[in-house]
C-alpha cells in the first residue's frame, strides 16, 4: 500500500499481509465405475467419495444422473446439495438395480460449487442386468405301487440356467410326500443346479392313489412337478368265519370248503395252514394249499371233512345231547404280510348215530275168517 504526502514527492509504503481460504476437492474414484452383474428385482451399491483437502468448507450441487440408462441407476445417499467441512469427506452412494438384462450404462456429474481450481466430475456407471432362469426336471414323479408303511426316494433337480442366482422362495410338498435338499432362503448361482430328494412315506395311508404337487417358488418363476404313488397292501377277507357242517351220522363223513380271498391291491402270501383246539380230531384238512401267494381278487380254497367216527368217544359223543354231539376246532392260516393278520376260522360239526324208532310197540288184528287179509300201516323214523 502506498501513501502519498503533501511534502512534495514523498511516499510512505505499508505491506499488507493475509491468509486466503479455498475448498480444495477430490474425486474418487474418477473415470468408470463398474456395479457389476445385477438380477432383475434386485440391486447393488457403489460409492463416490468427495474429500476437501483444502482449509474452508466445500459446497457440492445435487448429484445428477443422465444417460438412455439412467432410470436403472439412483444416487441413494448424498442425493442432495451438500457441503464438505475442511479436512473431511463426504459419500455419494450410487445404486444400479435394473428391470431388464443386458449391459447399461449412465453418467454420474458432482459438481463443485465454491472452489475455484475444481471443475466437475463426470463417472460413468455401468451395471449388466442379469436375471435367473430357473427349470425342474422331471415335471413328472412317479413311484409307482408303494407298500403300505414303506417309503420310496426319487431325486427331482432345480437348475439354474440365468445368469443371475436363483433364490427359492418357499417349497410346499402334498401330504405323505416330504423334499429333502433344498430349502427356503437356500440359493442357487447362475449357470447351476441343485439335485433334492422327494420321499413318499404310505405309513398311515389307505390303499389307493396317492396325488399331489411339489411347488418351489423362486425369484424367477414357480416351479411345479406332480407327484404320483399308489399305496398297496393285501387284504384277507372270507365269507364267513364260522363254518358248520351238516348234521353228521356216525360211520359217514361231510365236507365244507373255507374260501379266503385276496381283496387288496397287493399280493397275498398264505401258508402253514392247520386245525386245532378240542375236536380238532374229527376234522382233516383233505385239500388247499400249504404255501400260495393270491393276486389280487384271488382266491384260496380249504376243504374240511367232518368225521364223528375219529372223536376220542364217538358213540358217546353221538348218543350224547345236542352240545355232547358237536365238536368244534379252528382252522387257521398264517400269513407273512405285514399288514395282515393271521386267518382263523370256527369249525363245528354235530355227530349222531343211527336210533330206529317205530310209531307203535303193539299191533292187534281182529278176529280174521279164513282166507281173509287185514293189514296194518307201521312206521320207522330213524331219529
Amino acid at each position: 500500500v502506498t501513501i502519498a504526502t503533501t511534502q512534495g514527492d514523498a511516499t510512505d509504503t505499508l505491506t499488507v499481509t493475509g491468509d486466503v481460504q479455498t475448498p480444495e476437492t477430490t474425486v474418487t474414484p474418477t473415470g468408470t465405475i463398474s456395479l457389476g452383474s445385477t438380477g432383475t428385482g434386485s440391486a447393488t451399491q457403489q460409492t463416490v467419495t468427495i474429500n476437501n483437502t483444502g482449509n474452508a468448507s466445500l459446497d457440492v450441487a445435487k448429484p445428477t444422473l443422465e444417460g438412455s440408462d439412467a432410470s436403472a441407476f439412483s444416487v441413494v445417499s448424498g442425493a442432495q446439495q451438500f457441503r464438505v467441512a475442511p479436512d473431511s469427506e463426504e459419500m455419494v452412494v450410487v445404486s444400479f438395480a435394473p428391470e431388464s438384462v443386458g449391459t447399461q450404462t449412465a453418467n454420474l456429474t458432482i459438481e463443485p460449487v465454491n472452489d475455484p481450481t475444481a471443475t466437475k466430475t463426470t463417472i460413468q456407471l455401468s451395471g449388466t442386468g442379469a436375471r435367473a432362469d430357473a427349470a425342474i426336471e422331471p415335471t413328472s414323479i412317479e413311484f409307482g405301487d408303494v407298500s403300505q408303511g414303506s417309503t420310496e426316494t426319487r431325486d427331482v433337480t432345480v437348475r439354474n440356467d440365468g445368469n443371475a442366482p436363483l433364490n427359492i422362495t418357499s417349497v410346499a410338498t402334498p401330504a405323505a410326500f416330504t423334499l429333502s435338499g433344498l430349502s427356503t432362503a437356500d440359493t442357487i448361482p447362475a449357470s447351476s443346479e441343485r439335485t433334492a430328494t422327494v420321499t413318499v412315506d404310505t405309513t398311515g395311508t389307505a390303499r389307493g392313489a396317492l396325488t399331489g404337487t411339489l411347488t418351489v417358488g423362486t425369484n424367477d418363476s414357480t416351479l411345479t412337478s406332480t407327484l404320483g404313488a399308489r399305496t398297496v397292501a393285501p387284504s384277507l377277507s372270507s365269507a364267513s368265519t364260522t363254518t358248520e357242517f351238516e348234521i353228521t351220522r356216525l360211520g359217514t363223513t361231510t365236507l365244507e370248503t373255507i374260501i379266503i380271498e385276496n381283496d387288496g391291491n397287493a399280493p397275498l402270501t398264505l401258508n402253514d395252514p392247520r386245525i386245532s383246539g378240542s375236536g380238532a380230531a374229527g376234522f382233516t384238512l383233505l385239500d388247499g394249499p400249504t404255501d400260495q401267494t393270491l393276486a389280487p381278487s384271488e382266491a384260496a380254497r380249504y376243504t374240511v371233512q367232518f368225521d364223528p367216527s375219529n372223536l376220542t368217544t364217538p358213540v358217546e359223543n353221538a348218543q350224547g345231547t345236542q352240545s355232547a354231539r358237536t365238536a368244534t376246532a379252528t382252522l387257521a392260516v398264517d400269513s407273512p404280510n405285514a399288514s395282515v393278520n393271521s386267518f382263523d376260522a370256527t369249525l363245528k360239526g354235530e355227530a349222531v348215530t343211527p336210533a330206529v324208532e317205530l310209531d307203535r310197540r303193539t299191533i292187534r288184528f281182529p278176529e280174521t275168517a279164513v282166507g281173509e287179509t287185514l293189514t296194518r300201516n307201521v312206521t320207522v323214523s330213524n331219529n
